[in-house]
């Protein structure tokens, strides 16, 4: 199987989608049901400048991802009819339609679903609605949907975004402890309110 690989951001990488490329690229290329991966990224992020070279990946520049646009530009269609794949994987929830391929996304992000938005103001307002949008018909026209936990699976199921046939739960996992880590010698908010996040915050 051929397997192309788009990481249709809007131009930038995450530490956690950086993170999850790293692990699961050499993974995939390992696996004997892959004979050849393409991995493709906006100039932004070009992963082809930071990720090793790995046995049967090659890497690609596409354009940031353009809301309510969900065909390839130009160049990435030239790169894609040179590699003609069999599936195409978009590890963030957006959707491309490339010869009606089957289309596996990931839900990273649950903001836009669980109503969250992106501050105040008509902009951001807007941009909230656009990325609820883009999340919904990325889900709604996948073959298939990776999401990390139950918790997920049953709030797509329970809200009739998805048809569980579709959602598969594959856990992030987790990264041993780095030997140079300590716990502190103590704890500076000791009887203070105090909040701890180990992600972002939006409201």
């Amino acid at each position: 199987m051929k397997l192309a690989l788009l990481n249709l951001t809007g131009g930038i990488i995450s530490g956690g989608h950086k993170k999850y490329l790293q692990n699961m690229l050499p993974r995939l290329a390992a696996s004997a049901w892959v004979e050849k991966i393409l991995c493709a990224s906006p100039i932004g992020m070009d992963a082809g400048e930071w990720l090793p070279a790995i046995p049967k990946v090659s890497y690609a520049i596409c354009e940031p991802f353009k809301p309510f646009l969900h065909v390839p530009d130009n160049d990435l269609r030239a790169v894609l009819d040179a590699f003609n794949p069999d599936l195409l994987f978009v590890p963030v929830e957006r959707y491309i339609n490339y010869k009606d391929l089957p289309v596996v996304v990931m839900l990273q992000n649950m903001a836009p679903l669980a109503g969250v938005k992106t501050g105040s103001g008509l902009k951001e307002m807007l941009v909230s609605a656009a990325r609820r949008h883009e999340t919904k018909i990325a889900l709604e026209r996948a073959a298939s949907i990776i999401v990390p936990t139950e918790f997920v699976e049953n709030f797509l199921i329970a809200g009739a975004v998805s048809a569980a046939d579709k959602i598969t739960t594959v856990h992030y996992g987790h990264n041993p402890a780095f030997p140079s880590a300590r716990r502190p010698g103590s704890f500076p908010f000791q009887e203070k309110e105090f909040i701890f996040t180990a992600g972002s915050m939006e409201s």
